[in-house]
């Protein structure tokens, strides 16, 4: 993730792969949020069937599993950073160990609704 993002959708409609939706509800007009306040942000995610998605607002930060409460993450937080995920070390890191990112890659990923993002 990228550490500020905008989000400027025009079109109450959102069509993927054939499904089309009425998105209603979200703000889909925000201007440029700094990732560093770990607010909600507009994502699509498929459905276990794979044949339909929702659009809901999630929280903007990947959370690793071992991470089970918001005091946990309060703290990991001083150590560690999880906007920034490199393409070269998703699934493996610099080490040649298991990325903290690589459960969220293979099983957990949405598509973030975005019209502009920078570092």
């Amino acid at each position: 993730m990228a550490h500020y993002n905008s989000c400027r959708i025009l079109q109450p409609r959102l069509t993927l792969f054939g499904v089309q939706k009425e998105v209603s509800g979200l703000r889909l007009n925000r201007p440029v949020q700094n990732g560093f306040e770990f607010r909600d942000w507009p994502v699509v995610k498929y459905l276990a069937d794979k044949k339909d998605f929702d659009i809901n607002e999630i929280h903007w930060e990947y959370i690793p599993e071992y991470i089970h409460d918001e005091f946990e993450l309060r703290e990991a937080r001083i150590m560690n950073s999880w906007l920034l995920a490199k393409g070269e070390s998703l699934f493996k890191n610099e080490r040649g160990y298991a990325s903290n990112y690589r459960e969220g890659a293979l099983y957990g990923r949405c598509l973030v609704l975005s019209s502009g993002f920078f570092e």
